[in-house]
């Protein structure tokens, strides 16, 4: 790594003013190409920059732990179980309990949970469905029921035999679906406007 490597590790311009560089470490505004040269030397320097020196983080006080993989591991049952069942709001208030109770080291608040649930979990899930339904044939049932206040409810079902789990799923996509022809709809109507 050369001496320019090194400056572009903590160097960054001055707005507005062609002679000053900034260092990102210690905040401060630096003139000439010899004061960038005796400012890397300087202790305040060599003190806000651990990237540069030789030290590890646990040197100058921060600690870094490994997470263990049975806690990254329930993280995910934990978030498995709130995309099943609950609203994803209530993961901060469980997880005080669960730490006080068995495990502090489950760090899961709701912006995690819905990151593993929408990056870690819908799409393994999804691929899994998709390697499962591909083998196979499948069927679509459309039905229309009656409650019981006379309003008419649509009630749409895939159904086909799981090679993976040897029977029979059938499974209530409605939703996913009338939104799937609600977008063809809207593509339908904007091709003829446009």
């Amino acid at each position: 790594m050369g001496k320019a490597d090194n400056f572009k590790m903590w160097i960054q311009l001055v707005v507005g003013d062609d002679s000053k560089a900034m260092c990102k470490f210690c905040k401060c505004e630096i003139r000439a190409h010899e004061d960038l040269l005796q400012h890397v030397n300087t202790e305040k320097h060599k003190r806000n920059s651990p990237l540069c020196s030789s030290m590890r983080l646990t040197d100058i006080g921060v600690s870094c732990t490994v997470r263990r993989a049975k806690t990254r591991e329930q993280e995910l049952k934990y978030a498995c179980f709130f995309a099943c069942h609950c609203a994803i709001s209530t993961i901060d208030h469980l997880r005080e309990i669960t730490a006080a109770l068995h495990n502090q080291e489950i760090k899961l608040h709701r912006t995690k949970c819905r990151a593993l649930i929408c990056n870690v979990i819908a799409p393994c899930f999804t691929e899994d469905l998709v390697k499962d339904i591909s083998k196979v044939s499948f069927s679509l049932i459309i039905d229309e029921i009656t409650d019981i206040s006379c309003t008419k409810q649509l009630c749409i079902m895939i159904r086909y035999f799981s090679c993976r789990f040897s029977r029979i799923i059938a499974d209530a996509i409605a939703s996913s679906l009338l939104d799937f022809l609600k977008l063809l709809m809207l593509l339908h109507l904007l091709y003829w406007i446009f």
